[in-house]
C-alpha cells in the first residue's frame, strides 16, 4: 500500500475509533504489508485526529543512476532542464523503487508529461514504479514541489506519493555532506493537476548513513459512503 494511502487509512480508522470491532485508543497503528511492518503515528490536536505520519518500512537504498536522456524522453522535457549539480537521476527506494530527478525550475516541472511508450521501453514495471520529479522552491511556505508519473501502473500522475517522497527525503539527507543530520522538508505535490497536497518529510542520518525516514501530514475527508455486502 503506498504511503499516503497508509496515512489516509490510519486517519479514517482513528476517526471511526475501531478496527474489526476492537477500539483504537493508542496513537500508533501497525500495518502489515508486502514491504514489511509499517508503523503509523496519529497526529492529534487534543482529542481530534488531524492526520498521521509513518516510518518507512525499509532503509533507503540507492540502486543505480539513470541517463538524463531517458528521463527527458519519458517525461517529454529537454535533458537540459534536468539539474545535475546535486545528483544525476537515480533509482532509489524505501520499499518501492522510483527514479528521482531534480529539475531546474517550476516551469520545467509544469511542462512535464508522461510518455507511456518511453516508460515501456526504458522504465518497465519490473524496474521502477514511476518517475518522481522535483524542484526546490520557496512558494507557499514549501521547500520542494514534486510530480510523480507511473503510467504503466495506470497512474498518469499522482497527487500525493508518500512512498516516493519518503525516499526523496532520505536521498536528500544522504546527499548532504554532514555525517549526522536531522532533515525536515515540506513537499507540495498535485499542484499541476488541481489536487494540491502538502507532505512533511523527515530523515535521520548518523555516521554518514540514513537510519530512518518519515512522511506524513494532515488529512481532510473528501467523501464518504456505505457498502452493503449481500
Amino acid at each position: 500500500m503506498p504511503a499516503t494511502r497508509n496515512v489516509g487509512t490510519a486517519y479514517v480508522l482513528a476517526r471511526l475509533g475501531e478496527c474489526h470491532g476492537r477500539p483504537i485508543r493508542c496513537d500508533t497503528l501497525l500495518f502489515e504489508e508486502t514491504a514489511g511492518l509499517v508503523r503509523v503515528e496519529l497526529l492529534r490536536q487534543g482529542s481530534t485526529v488531524l492526520g498521521a505520519r509513518l516510518a518507512a518500512p525499509q532503509p533507503l537504498v540507492v540502486i543505480e543512476e539513470v541517463g538524463c536522456e531517458i528521463i527527458a524522453e519519458a517525461c517529454a522535457i529537454s535533458a537540459a532542464e534536468i539539474e545535475m549539480r546535486h545528483h544525476q537521476p537515480c533509482i532509489a527506494s524505501c520499499g518501492m523503487r522510483f527514479v528521482f530527478a531534480e529539475l531546474k525550475d517550476l516551469r520545467a516541472l509544469a511542462a512535464a508529461q508522461p510518455r507511456t511508450d518511453a516508460f515501456a521501453r526504458h522504465l518497465p514495471m519490473d524496474r521502477v514504479t514511476g518517475v518522481h520529479l522535483y524542484v526546490w522552491t520557496s512558494h507557499d511556505s514549501a521547500d520542494i514541489q514534486s510530480r510523480m508519473f507511473a503510467p504503466l501502473y495506470g497512474v498518469l500522475e499522482d497527487p500525493a506519493t508518500g512512498s516516493a517522497n519518503v525516499a526523496l527525503i532520505g536521498l536528500l539527507a544522504q546527499l548532504r555532506s554532514e555525517p549526522d543530520l536531522h532533515l525536515e522538508k515540506v513537499i507540495r505535490q498535485g499542484i499541476e493537476m488541481g489536487r494540491p497536497s502538502r507532505l512533511m518529510g523527515s530523515a535521520h542520518k548518523s555516521a554518514g548513513t540514513v537510519t530512518a525516514t518519515y512522511i506524513g501530514g494532515k488529512c481532510m475527508p473528501m467523501m464518504e459512503g456505505v457498502l452493503d455486502l449481500i
